[in-house]
């Protein structure tokens, strides 16, 4: 799951899809999950098992009876379970009863199988509870810090990518400054630690260790970034590092070795390790997700 929700739903109906699907968005935005991630189909025919195995959907709903041509949903749901797929499922369907008694004759009884009338008022209500449920069950310490190491290792890669996007682009002056800002707010502080990682550095020239991990962290790329904002005065980069500490950095240098109920100590702000911690985290991330390739799009529009 990390910070998104993934659902499959399969409806044929446009109308009720449409109002029905706002709801369920606002049910994921709630925890503070990404939204992007509802994908519609309007047959079960031909419903491809490995896409369901490699997609990793938190939740299937699906309506119980569909156009003429495509299996019911028990068909579906025998062979969605033979193929080890264990997603939770939520059919409803206005012949709720029909549908009641099809499950009935399953020998043996499917685990994760939830059924619903087509009341919207009804089948909504369901849906909310068994999102809570979903999310609740991910909600460890194990899963958290998968999915903050997860998204420091995404934006780690990006960072790497837009600096030497900045430098290759950057005319000779500006290079210069890039530099500059490599030689005294990196090299001058850690000449020693430098030397040591990076045996073949001489000329302090930044495309010479740009993509270099050992040598720039993210620390380092971030102050590079934000340090060179401000001579442009762009006020949307120039806070990149803080902006990316306080979202994210400082709370991954923190969840080593805590367990739910710890408290821990951020920046100087006390943090309680339970489910509000988790959804700020998603929150957090998700923030990060946009604002963060914006400013430094900012700076690459502006800055070379």
């Amino acid at each position: 799951m990390n910070n998104q929700f993934k659902i499959l739903w399969i409806e044929d109906n446009d109308d009720w899809y449409k109002a029905a699907s706002r709801k369920v968005i606002e049910f994921i935005e709630s925890h503070s999950l990404s939204t992007n991630c509802v994908e519609r189909k309007k047959t079960g025919k031909n419903l491809n098992l490995d896409s369901l195995k490699s997609n990793n959907y938190d939740l299937i709903l699906m309506d119980y009876k569909l156009p003429k041509g495509s299996p019911n949903g028990d068909k579906i749901i025998e062979n969605i379970r033979k193929n080890l797929i264990l997603t939770d499922i939520l059919f409803y369907s206005s012949q709720y009863d029909e549908m009641i008694e099809s499950f009935r004759e399953m020998v043996p009884e499917i685990d994760g199988v939830y059924l619903s009338k087509r009341d919207r008022s009804l089948f909504l209500e369901k849906v909310d509870r068994l999102i809570s449920k979903i999310v609740q069950r991910s909600e460890d310490i194990v899963n958290l810090r998968g999915m903050v190491l997860e998204a420091t290792s995404d934006f780690e890669e990006q960072a790497e990518k837009l600096l030497t996007k900045l430098y290759d682009s950057a005319k000779e002056r500006k290079k210069q400054i890039l530099d500059s800002i490599l030689d005294k707010k990196i090299l001058q502080h850690n000449q020693k630690e430098i030397k040591q990682k990076v045996a073949d550095f001489e000329d302090g020239k930044l495309n010479v260790s740009i993509a270099n991990n050992d040598f720039l962290g993210m620390y380092n790329r971030l102050t590079i970034f934000a340090e060179y904002a401000k001579t442009t005065n762009n006020k949307e980069a120039k806070n990149i590092l803080n902006y990316y500490m306080s979202k994210l950095g400082y709370f991954r240098n923190k969840l080593g070795h805590v367990k739910n109920g710890d408290v821990v100590k951020v920046a100087g702000k006390e943090y309680t390790i339970n489910q509000d911690f988790h959804r700020m985290m998603r929150k957090n991330i998700n923030e990060l997700e946009e604002g963060f390739q914006n400013k430094i799009n900012f700076l690459l529009n502006d800055g070379i």
